[in-house]
């Protein structure tokens, strides 16, 4: 760094703007956030040494009628130090939000072209070595972490059980965190240990739609689920697990539809092969409502290949749009048949369409839930959340097994059944006796449907299972051993009842 740039920044003392008084006391200074809520203004920028960050806290003071601005500038490492600090000092709230907006203005500007050479990102040209993956370093990581959990670091050493000397020297930066101590560190802190080695995969989110309702922009028409691209988003938290360089994000933004505030992830892609019946991006190029002129256009929806053979056909992702209120039973409209048609019409949110690329959707999340406050606190009684999840899903496991023995045996009885010679009176009780046994089970579903739906309606909804979509039963042998000795188990207990009935005859 210049000499200039060293001295300007080496203890990174602020100035006011306008200057404060010689007699005025800084402590009788009332931050705007306490009274307005006003969050204090970061901006960074690119500079030749790497990022350069300008932080302004408002104040105002009792005896004057002016707003007093003090200014952090310098190295974004050393300025966030400083106004970290001077953001604890004013409210924990403040603290919270500080952290995440300067996360959020770091992680946009590295994402964005450099001015001086625009085929490169901001990221290429920064100092760290490894790109997103070394945005931040463990110390600064784990200094906002703590600050979030409003825990003093006396009360997070004692707590991680870890020597105060040494979480100072982790703070400084002036010695690894080693993996150990990372995992004490995250049990404290109620956080994934990587969160404190590794900082976020955060990428922006380029663009959003709405699939419920249609819109018109500057005059353009857009279309339900139609993307719009937009840099004012903002950025998406993306878990590591699918974090790829060419990732992408988009957000559903339909405020009455269970899909508002998702966010999508997608792997950027120039191909266009098929995904029949997948969610996906597509590009194509569309013509405009408005002025009959084709231009790319972008589309979420359920890809379904057209009767043609040749172009794709769009269905819509949400549910909400399809609906049949409104229709009223004449003699133009008034079978089943014509209710199910309309529904399937309205499924269909934009065909024929030719695509130029297709990106199968690999996820959908919504970032209120999944990164809400309560992870924090789950993930402090790990082991105990843990394990009564595991047991769960062991008895549901063992549950649906049980079920699948059950219909095994019913079908093994079924088939018995076949062989057994009707015209005998003697077997004709057994095969009555199994037969009960099976129906009082069979019945009770085709009921259930029958009252739901009606007759033809039932017919139409519930399509014949084919045997592709059967559930294979994956018997171990010794298990199948036993289903087989309980098969005949049932059939010398129908013998032994038929015995008792002849006897009593």
């Amino acid at each position: 760094m210049p000499v200039f740039y060293k001295s300007l920044y080496m203890n990174l003392l602020p100035r006011f703007d306008p200057k404060l008084p010689n007699e005025t006391d800084q402590r009788k200074l009332i931050s705007t956030y306490s009274t307005e809520r006003e969050l204090p203004t970061i901006e960074m920028t690119m500079a030749k040494d790497g990022v350069v960050a300008r932080v302004v806290f408002k104040f105002k003071h009792r005896n004057y009628k002016k707003i007093f601005s003090k200014i952090f500038l310098g190295p974004q490492e050393d300025v966030y130090k400083v106004a970290a600090k001077q953001a604890s000092r004013i409210g924990l709230n403040l603290e919270r939000q500080f952290n995440s907006e300067w996360n959020k203005n770091l992680v946009e500007l590295l994402n964005k072209p450099s001015k001086k050479n625009s085929e490169k990102l901001n990221l290429e040209l920064n100092k760290n070595t490894y790109g997103i993956y070394d945005i931040q370093r463990p110390a600064a990581l784990l200094n906002q972490k703590i600050s979030a959990s409003g825990m003093s670091l006396k009360e997070f050493a004692n707590l991680a059980d870890v020597n105060e000397a040494t979480l100072f020297r982790h703070l400084k930066d002036s010695f690894e965190i080693s993996r150990d101590v990372a995992i004490k560190y995250a049990k404290a802190l109620g956080c994934d240990p990587a969160e404190i080695l590794f900082n976020d995969l955060s990428v922006p989110i380029w663009g959003s739609t709405n699939t419920l309702t249609s819109s018109l922009l500057k005059r353009v028409v857009v279309d339900h689920h139609e993307i719009t691209a937009n840099e004012n988003l903002g950025i998406i938290k993306c878990p590591r697990e699918i974090y790829r360089p060419d990732v992408k994000a988009i957000r559903i933004d339909s405020p009455h539809s269970h899909l508002h505030n998702q966010v999508a992830f997608y792997y950027s892609t120039n191909d266009a092969k098929e995904f029949e019946d997948q969610v996906v991006v597509v590009g194509a190029n569309v013509k405009d409502r408005s002025d009959g002129n084709a231009r790319p256009r972008y589309y979420i929806g359920v890809y379904k290949k057209n009767y043609n053979g040749k172009t794709v056909d769009l269905h819509t992702i949400d549910p909400e749009l399809i609906s049949a209120e409104g229709f009223v039973a004449d003699e133009d409209f008034n079978t089943f048949d014509d209710v199910v048609n309309v529904i399937e019409a309205e499924r269909i949110i934009v065909q024929d369409l030719d695509p130029f690329f297709v990106a199968p959707i690999v996820s959908f999340i919504d970032p209120v839930k999944v990164y809400s406050n309560k992870r924090t606190d789950v993930q402090k009684d790990y082991k105990e959340i843990y394990t009564d999840s595991r047991i769960e899903e062991d008895l549901n496991f063992k549950n649906f097994k049980e079920i699948q023995k059950m219909s095994y045996l019913k079908q093994k009885l079924e088939d018995y059944l076949k062989e057994i010679d009707t015209d005998d009176m003697e077997t004709l009780l057994v095969r009555n006796q199994i037969k009960t046994m099976i129906e009082v089970s069979s019945n009770m579903q085709d009921t259930i449907g029958l009252a739901a739906y009606g007759s033809a309606k039932f017919e139409k909804r519930i399509k014949p299972i084919k045997d592709k979509n059967i559930i294979k039963a994956d018997f171990t042998p010794e298990e199948l051993t036993k289903l087989n000795d309980k098969f005949k188990e049932i059939i010398e207990q129908a013998n032994e009842l038929r015995s008792i009935d002849e006897s009593n005859a």
